[in-house]
């Protein structure tokens, strides 16, 4: 699990990055450019839990609707990160 803390934190530039770091430069590129919150919100949650089933049954559908919801949600962002680039 992913403290929920650890999105707000600043990554710093100047030495390397961590994957977690790198995921929250993407998610703050892809909220300028106009990705809605409800698909960072679901990728947020998913790196915080770490499992779609969990997910799931916090949000009450079923675990094939995460990973279309995912799916969505990922293509957005590349869409608006490659766009912003």
């Amino acid at each position: 699990m992913v403290a929920p803390s650890a999105f707000a934190a600043t990554p710093c530039v100047d030495g390397p990055t961590t994957a977690l770091d790198e995921f929250v430069i993407v998610l703050r590129d892809a909220r300028r450019a106009g990705v809605p919150s409800c698909d960072l919100d679901l990728l947020r949650q998913l790196v915080r839990v770490g499992s779609p089933g969990v997910v799931a049954r916090q949000r009450k559908v079923t675990p094939r609707t995460i990973r279309n919801h995912r799916d969505r949600a990922i293509e957005h962002v590349r869409t608006a990160v490659a766009v912003a680039a």
